[in-house]
């Protein structure tokens, strides 16, 4: 794929990692017990940014990692979700897009 390929995907993860990172921050703040919460978001961000980064490089690792980017926006989703009531929601939804921008690039 091109960079004008992924450009979906990569502002679909830029948009995930900082709703993640907000979400972390937040949660930080706000929410006792959501320490797990608060690693997932962290690590989804990291990934997310990362990936995005490789991809406007078009780097061939992009494709390898972007399985586990998937994996890590589920789990992060599914733990933000547990929280649903002290968070925003934004984190969750972002995660979840993720999914049907890469369906619709397929």
């Amino acid at each position: 794929m091109t960079f004008q390929q992924y450009q979906p995907i990569i502002s679909c993860l830029q948009s995930c990692a900082t709703a993640c990172e907000n979400c972390a921050t937040l949660a930080t703040r706000q929410v006792v017990g959501a320490e797990e919460c608060i690693v997932a978001c962290r690590d989804t961000a990291a990934l997310c940014s990362l990936i995005a980064e490789l991809m406007a490089r078009e780097s061939s690792l992009s494709n390898w990692l972007l399985p586990v980017c998937e994996l890590a926006c589920d789990s992060c989703a599914d733990e933000c979700e547990l929280h649903r009531e002290m968070l925003f929601g934004d984190c969750a939804r972002q995660c979840r897009e993720l999914h049907v921008v890469l369906d619709a690039s397929a």
